[in-house]
């Protein structure tokens, strides 16, 4: 999940207790999609299928003891990447995001931004026609760049077997 605000309950959360405690109607459609998210992972790694997922670099997601465990067993692996890499030059924002996957056609796509210039925080809202928006639901759409770089990488993966 890329949508990051403020909520008006707190995050039960913790890094002792990964699942919260299921109090606030987010954790609660969060888990949920973790858990399928898990499963999707299941078997996608019991085939001969490729699988990925991303999300905010710093994602609890991604400290969930079944990814712990596939990470660790070399079955999944991180890409990571700036989104303002895939962006003309001169995007105010970072967006720094992970792929936790098994295709290995997808390393590429690592890219860091070394340079200083983002002056905006997608933790920062934004007021809009249609209300208050958080900065990171405008920023999950992927940047064109981006998709164009995967979808030529999966065609490449695809033609080579």
């Amino acid at each position: 999940s890329t949508l990051y605000r403020k909520l008006p309950s707190p995050n039960t959360r913790t890094l002792e207790n990964l699942w919260g405690a299921g109090l606030h109607a987010n954790e609660v459609k969060g888990n949920r999609a973790a858990r399928f998210t898990i499963r999707v992972f299941e078997a996608a790694l019991a085939s001969p299928t490729w699988v990925s997922l991303d999300n905010p670099a710093e994602s609890w997601l991604f400290k969930l003891p079944q990814f712990v465990a596939w990470l660790a067993a070399g079955s999944i692996f991180f890409v990571y990447f700036d989104a303002c890499q895939f962006l003309p030059l001169g995007m105010r924002y970072k967006k720094p995001t992970r792929l936790l996957t098994n295709a290995p056609w997808l390393r590429p796509l690592g890219r860091t931004c070394q340079c200083d210039l983002h002056e905006v925080s997608l933790m920062d809202s934004v007021s809009t026609d249609e209300g208050t928006v958080c900065l990171a639901r405008l920023a999950a759409v992927y940047p064109p760049m981006l998709c164009s770089t995967w979808a030529d990488m999966a065609v490449a993966a695809l033609k080579a077997g």
